[in-house]
């Protein structure tokens, strides 16, 4: 592999880490926000 294969394989893994960072945190956001709506849907259950 040469120097510069490695270096476009090293750019392209980065681009896909921070892919999946931002998958990750729009999941756990949507994750919080289903989260929430069952406590509220459980407060109103419970009265």
């Amino acid at each position: 592999m040469t120097d510069k294969e490695l270096k476009e394989l090293v750019a392209s893994l980065a681009v896909s880490h921070e892919e999946m960072q931002a998958d990750l945190v729009a999941s756990q956001k949507q994750a919080s926000a289903e989260m929430e709506k069952l406590r509220a849907s459980q407060r109103e259950t419970d009265r």
